[in-house]
C-alpha cells in the first residue's frame, strides 16, 4: 500500500449512469469509473480523500425529473461515503432550474444525507449565478453557511465559439471567469457572502486578469447598477495570487524564457 499524502482532491466527478453526462464530445465514450478504480488512483498518486460531486447532473431538466435525478445522484454520493467514510466526502447536486426543490434537496442532502455541501454549474439553462432567479437557494445555503462548488458548463452562445474543441480545454476557464465576474457585478456575492465558494481550475483566467479589470473598470465603469470588480470584493486573494505567479513562473523556466516586468 503506498503511504498516503495529505493531498485531499476536492475536484472529483463519478461518472454516473443517469443525469447529464461529461460532454466528452461526439464519438467519444465517458471514461469508466467506479469506487475501486477511484481507490486505486488515490492510492497510486498519495490522495488522502476526495470531495465528489457531479455539479451539473439535474439542471438540464425540469420538474419532478430534475428532482428524481438530484435526489439519486446524492443518495448514490451518500452510499459512496458512508462505505468508505475516512477517504471520500461529497457535495450534493440540485435541480438547478427549480427553486423550491433546490431549496427541498439542499435540506434532504445537508441534514438527513450529512453531505458535505452542495455543488452546481457556472450557469443553468444559459443564466449564470449571481442572478435574481437563484436568490431563494442561495439565500437558503447563506444562512447554513454551506460550502457551494461551482463548475463550469457553457451556454448555448459559446458553442459557435469553440474552433472544434472540446469546451473542457478553453471554454470552461472563461466561463468561469464570466460567473465570477456576474456574481461580483450583480452583489450577489456581498448578498450571500457567508457561502463559501469554491470556484474551480483556479479560479478561470481572473488570477491572469486581475490587474487589467482593476485598471480598466475604472476607465470604462461596470455597467448602471452593477458593483467594482475590485480586490475587495475579493476576486481572487493574494495567496492564490502567489502560487499563481509561482506556476506561471515554472511553466516559463520549462520553456526556458523569462520574465520581464512584474507579473
Amino acid at each position: 500500500m503506498a503511504r498516503l499524502g495529505k493531498i485531499i482532491d476536492v475536484h472529483s466527478h463519478p461518472i454516473l449512469p443517469f443525469g447529464e453526462g461529461a460532454p466528452v464530445g461526439p464519438g467519444r465514450k465517458p471514461p469508466q469509473w467506479s469506487v475501486e478504480r477511484a481507490l486505486s488512483y488515490m492510492e497510486e498518486h498519495d490522495v488522502s480523500a476526495c470531495v465528489l460531486s457531479d455539479p451539473d447532473s439535474a439542471n438540464h431538466t425540469t420538474g419532478q425529473e430534475a428532482r428524481d435525478i438530484a435526489r439519486r445522484v446524492n443518495e448514490t454520493l451518500a452510499g459512496i461515503v458512508s462505505k468508505h467514510p475516512s477517504r471520500f466526502g461529497a457535495v450534493a447536486t440540485l435541480p438547478g432550474q427549480d427553486a423550491d426543490g433546490a431549496m427541498t434537496e439542499i435540506a434532504y442532502a445537508l441534514d438527513i444525507l450529512k453531505l458535505d455541501g452542495v455543488s452546481t454549474s457556472t450557469s443553468i439553462n444559459d443564466v449564470y449565478l449571481g442572478e435574481l432567479q437563484f436568490d431563494p437557494w442561495f439565500e437558503a445555503l447563506n444562512q447554513r453557511g454551506s460550502t457551494l462548488f461551482v463548475h463550469p458548463t457553457f451556454t448555448k452562445a459559446s458553442r459557435g465559439l469553440l474552433n472544434g474543441l472540446n469546451p473542457s480545454v478553453l471554454e470552461f476557464m472563461f466561463d468561469a471567469t464570466r460567473m465570477i465576474a456576474n456574481m461580483v457585478v450583480t452583489g450577489a456575492k456581498k448578498r450571500f457572502s457567508e457561502i463559501k465558494i469554491i470556484s474551480t481550475h483556479g479560479g478561470g483566467t481572473i488570477p491572469y486578469l486581475v490587474n487589467r479589470i482593476q485598471v480598466l473598470e475604472h476607465a470604462f465603469g461596470v455597467g448602471d447598477g452593477r458593483l467594482e470588480l475590485s480586490v475587495e470584493e475579493q476576486l481572487m486573494s493574494g495567496k492564490i495570487r502567489i502560487h499563481i505567479r509561482r506556476i506561471l513562473l515554472c511553466r516559463l523556466k520549462e520553456f526556458g524564457l523569462g520574465v520581464v516586468g512584474p507579473m
